[in-house]
């Protein structure tokens, strides 16, 4: 079954890696007993608040809210992209430093480098479509999450500028979709991306 696979790989990936941040990760496999849907609950100390633990379920279902999005933005990554990179640049005033070197040189509109417009199409929102598109296919998945991990590390990009982008990219979405984003789609979007992000940062340590 589809669902199991894919939820298979996402816990070996995760559990090989011992995956450790600011949250304590303990992973267990339900079903329902009418129902052939087996559910992945990620179990999460909270270390940073009141240490109270809480569950997340990634289903199938979750998975494909985010695959059918994304097939959406595949069809404007330039337009999305700007949209995306003005909310960040607006919520977060210092990371057009992040950005700097993408600049041409003379060109005070980060927006107008063929660089900057290269990164937006060709690496940040691509490389989001891949992780969906690796959710069932464990090495790719976790090849590609490790190497985002070790290339931003060492232009000291910090779990926090994730967390950022993060909740910027779910924003842009919710943004670009307007209506048709809708609670469902919110919450996939947010336990994927966690889930993939928290791959991600092991490599940050």
């Amino acid at each position: 079954m589809r669902a199991k696979v894919v939820l298979l790989v996402c816990l070996e990936i995760i559990l090989s890696l011992g995956v450790k941040s600011e949250f304590e990760h303990n992973f267990v496999f339900t079903s329902d007993s009418n129902s052939e849907d087996v559910k992945l609950i990620t179990k999460r100390d909270n270390m940073a608040a009141n240490n109270t633990q809480y569950q997340e379920q990634i289903t199938e279902k979750d998975i494909n809210l985010t695959r059918q999005c994304w097939v959406e933005v595949e069809k404007d990554y330039e337009g999305t992209g700007t949209l995306l990179f003005t909310e960040l640049f607006t919520s977060f005033p210092d990371y057009i430093k992040i950005f700097s070197k993408l600049k041409s040189p003379g060109e005070d509109d980060i927006f107008k480098s063929p660089r900057f417009k290269k990164h937006m199409t060709t690496a940040l929102l691509p490389s989001i479509g891949e992780m969906l598109n690796n959710l069932d296919k464990e090495e790719a998945l976790k090849k590609q999450l490790l190497e985002i991990g070790r290339t931003h590390k060492r232009r000291n990009i910090t779990k926090d500028n994730f967390e950022n982008i993060k909740n910027v990219i779910i924003k842009t979405l919710a943004i670009r979709f307007g209506d048709k984003f809708t609670p469902e789609m919110d919450t996939a979007w947010h336990k994927i991306l966690t889930a993939g992000f928290s791959i991600i940062y092991t490599t940050l340590e």
